[in-house]
């Protein structure tokens, strides 16, 4: 992944500069691959990136819900909606859902954060953040209440983030 990540596509994909067919020709420029290779790469990328659902994150996100407001954001390529909501019915977990790829912006950009408080309709201040990167939730107090921004993360799971997969996190109003 490291010739993918200096490439910039998976940062572009992640703005939102690049379509899901853009990502897939990328791909297959970068790695020399051919078309059946690059589908085969690209859902084993989504594999690694969904991961596996954090049964009690998800729980907790459904006990919370109607009493509170929830969001998941997630930095995520074009379809990372459709791949998280096929194999673990988002919608269903939390009231808003925010990718990056859809709205241009990314973890850790304070913006992102706001943006999502802002569809919740819910103060910076008064969201609860939750994220499995350091620097995603010292963004999250910078925009508010630092009291409220906690790592979620424990070293050496594969359920990476707040839910499954990198980069999940989230936001719930108290």
């Amino acid at each position: 992944f490291e010739r993918l990540r200096r490439s910039g596509l998976g940062r572009a994909a992640n703005l939102g500069l690049v379509t899901e067919a853009g990502l897939a020709a990328g791909l297959a420029e970068l790695y020399g691959l051919d078309r059946p290779t690059t589908g085969e790469l690209l859902g084993d990328l989504w594999d690694w990136y969904v991961g596996e659902l954090n049964t009690g994150m998800a729980e907790f996100l459904r006990r919370l819900r109607p009493r509170y407001r929830t969001a998941i954001l997630s930095n995520a390529a074009a379809g990372g909606r459709r791949e998280e909501q096929t194999r673990y019915g988002f919608d269903e977990l939390a009231d808003v859902l925010v990718y990056s790829y859809e709205v241009g912006i990314e973890k850790p950009d304070r913006r992102i954060y706001l943006l999502t408080c802002d569809r919740l309709g819910v103060p910076p201040g008064e969201a609860v953040f939750l994220d499995d990167l350091e620097a995603n939730v010292a963004a999250a107090r910078a925009v508010g209440d630092a009291r409220r921004a906690v790592p979620d993360h424990r070293p050496g799971d594969r359920r990476r983030g707040g839910v499954p997969g990198s980069g999940i996190a989230m936001t719930t109003h108290f």
